[in-house]
């Protein structure tokens, strides 16, 4: 007998693959407390469907950088334009600044040309779900901020990272802090976190969308979608900038 169970079986199975319908994998510590947490996120066990016309990755990228373009910039409460010790030139961007002083705070660290206006989709979720203040640690030469100095940190420096949050602390010194580091951001929290070991400021912290180890990370990208982050990547941050970094071999 023909097996039209298995057919339609195997059907439905390759137009998943072809809508990129699939489980979420979990990697998780075999303790307790582990597995209190996941009884409690029904949705890690559920199957993910991306909407249907925008069944695979070019497309959702293409759909997000065309919103993320269009949409009216979020109204932050507050900057904090710093300088570093050496000279270099830092910034904060806060939302939901005047919270009571005891709200928690999350610091967010941006993707690799990051900037307030492009992290502020994340910086409203995060803040809508759980009503703490947001502060955007904004690196060196984002969000156009020209060089300072010579010293280019694309992908972040701990010892700013340190001054900002100094600097976040003088701010708020009862208000808890977590974080959340969005693709290289991850990358500057990982650091952070592996350096600073049981002394690190945050009491959680999340890595989103993780490209913290960049050995294998950029080695993985589509090729032309890492021609265009090259050309992006001096666009941004080499050619403003030829004054301070153009004697530098």
């Amino acid at each position: 007998m023909f097996p039209v169970k298995q057919v339609l079986k195997a059907a439905l199975r390759k137009q998943e693959q072809w809508r990129g319908v699939a489980k979420p994998v979990l990697y998780y510590g075999d303790h307790a407390a582990s597995k209190q947490l996941l009884a409690k996120l029904p949705q890690l066990k559920q199957e993910f469907r991306p909407t249907p016309w925008l069944y695979n990755t070019h497309l959702q990228l293409v759909f997000f950088d065309v919103r993320k373009k269009s949409s009216a910039p979020l109204q932050y409460d507050h900057t904090d334009t710093l300088t570093m010790t050496d000279g270099g030139q830092t910034a904060l961007a806060w939302l939901g600044y005047g919270l009571a002083a005891d709200t928690p705070t999350i610091v967010v660290m941006h993707t690799i040309t990051g900037s307030p206006h492009s992290m502020q989709e994340l910086v409203q979720d995060l803040h809508k779900h759980t009503g703490w203040r947001i502060v955007v640690c904004v690196r060196r030469g984002h969000a156009d901020m020209g060089l300072k100095t010579p010293r280019l940190n694309i992908l972040g420096s701990t010892d700013d990272l340190r001054e900002q949050l100094q600097v976040i602390q003088q701010r708020f010194p009862d208000s808890p802090l977590y974080a959340v580091g969005s693709s290289a951001g991850s990358g500057l929290l990982v650091r952070y976190l592996g350096e600073e070991g049981e002394h690190a400021l945050f009491k959680a912290a999340f890595a989103y969308c993780p490209g913290y180890n960049t050995d294998e990370a950029f080695g993985k990208a589509h090729p032309v979608y890492s021609r265009l982050m090259a050309k992006k990547l001096i666009k941004k941050f080499i050619q403003p900038n030829l004054a301070q970094v153009g004697h530098l071999p």
